[in-house]
């Protein structure tokens, strides 16, 4: 399986893969691209509907864990909590470079999101200030 798939809305990486439906999927080398509407919700329908299209890899923006257990349980590797034109993010991803400026809002570090109310330890509230 060397075809990615990027779930996306209006041009950008959509914010959620559990909800939605529109993914763009392209062969190695981006030279094939088809467009699907992914009708069903539930992960094992999801994934099974990835794997019909020969998916191995999905970029996506944020995505709950049953969604992304039901994946991997496919073999599919998930990219989670990317943001950012599809454009963009596909040239990113075919040099290698899909670094920090790609991440989703409130995200440090590719799939950890910062928790409310989460504070910064005495050692660096110096920084905090700044």
């Amino acid at each position: 399986m060397s075809r990615i798939a990027l779930h996306h809305w209006q041009g950008r990486i959509a914010p959620v893969f559990d909800v939605g439906g529109r993914i763009l999927v392209l062969a190695e080398g981006n030279r094939e691209r088809e467009e699907h509407v992914l009708l069903r919700g539930e992960p094992l329908h999801r994934a099974e509907d990835l794997l019909r299209l020969d998916v191995g890899t999905l970029l996506c923006g944020a995505i709950s864990r049953p969604m992304q257990e039901a994946l991997a349980a496919g073999g599919i590797k998930v990219v989670g909590f990317v943001a950012g034109d599809v454009e963009q993010v596909i040239a990113a991803w075919e040099r290698g470079d899909l670094d920090e400026t790609f991440d989703m809002p409130g995200c440090r570090g590719r799939g950890h999101v910062r928790k409310r109310g989460m504070r910064r330890t005495t050692t660096n509230r110096a920084s905090w200030r700044e």
